[in-house]
C-alpha cells in the first residue's frame, strides 16, 4: 500500500470511529437507567452529570442492572480507542521523524489503555479504573502535546491552536481526576462537565486531522 493511500485509510478509519463512538455513546446514554457521581439517586442519564465510565458498568451507580446501556457504551469506548491510534499516527507523520516517533508510541499507549478502560468501570473497580484512566490520560496528553507541537512548523496553525485548548481542557480533566480520587472527594460537581467539554474539543480535533490527511493526500 502507497503511502498515500496508507493516510487516506487512516484517516477513514478515524471518521468511522469517531462515528460509532457518537452513535453508540448515544444509545448508550439513553439506555442508562440513572444515577451520577454527584447524585447516585438520579433518573436518566444526565449529560453534564455523568462520567463516560458510568455507563459502562453492569449497575449504575445505585444499584441497577445497565446491560443495554453497558453494551452500547464499550462498543463506544473500542470504536473511539479505533479512531485514536490512527490519528496519532497521522498526527505523527507531519512533523520531523524523531518527533513523529514519540507521537505514535504514546498515541499507541493511550489508544490502547482507552480499549481496556470501558471494561473496568468505577462502580466495579475504583482502583483498576484510576491507573487504566492515567495510563491513557497521561500517554495520551504527551501525544497531544507532542502532536501539537508539530503542527506548528507544519503550518497546520487551525489545528495547532485546537491542539492548545484540547490539551487545556484534557489537563484540567486529568489533575480534578487525580485530585478527587487522591483526596477521596464524594463530589466534584464541574467535573464531569470538563470531561465533557474535553471530549467534545477532542473529537473536533481529531476530526480536523482526518480531514486535513484527506484534503492533503488528494491535492
Amino acid at each position: 500500500m502507497t503511502s498515500a493511500r496508507h493516510s487516506r485509510v487512516l484517516a477513514l478509519v478515524v471518521l468511522w470511529g469517531l462515528c460509532a463512538f457518537l452513535v453508540l455513546a448515544s444509545l448508550g446514554a439513553l439506555a442508562y437507567p440513572g444515577g451520577t457521581y454527584c447524585e447516585p439517586e438520579a433518573e436518566a442519564y444526565r449529560f453534564w452529570g455523568n462520567f463516560f465510565c458510568d455507563v459502562s458498568g453492569d449497575f449504575t451507580r445505585r444499584r441497577e442492572q445497565n446491560v443495554a446501556g453497558a453494551l452500547f457504551t464499550r462498543a463506544a469506548f473500542a470504536s473511539f480507542a479505533v479512531a485514536l491510534g490512527p490519528c496519532f499516527w497521522l498526527v505523527g507523520g507531519m512533523g520531523s521523524r524523531r518527533l513523529g516517533r514519540a507521537v505514535r508510541s504514546f498515541g499507541a499507549t493511550a489508544a490502547a489503555a482507552t480499549a481496556v478502560l470501558a471494561w473496568l468501570p468505577s462502580v466495579s473497580s475504583a482502583e483498576l479504573h484510576t491507573v487504566v484512566a492515567l495510563v491513557a490520560a497521561i500517554p495520551g496528553l504527551l501525544a497531544m502535546t507532542l502532536g501539537t507541537v508539530a503542527l506548528f512548523p507544519a503550518r497546520r496553525f487551525g489545528l495547532a491552536w485546537l491542539g492548545v485548548a484540547t490539551l487545556g481542557a484534557g489537563a484540567l480533566n486529568t489533575a480534578g481526576y487525580v485530585w478527587a480520587v487522591r483526596h477521596l472527594v464524594a463530589c466534584l460537581p464541574w467535573l464531569p462537565a470538563v470531561q465533557k467539554v474535553a471530549a467534545m474539543m477532542l473529537v473536533l480535533w481529531m476530526t480536523g486531522v482526518a480531514l486535513a490527511s484527506l484534503r492533503r493526500e488528494t491535492a
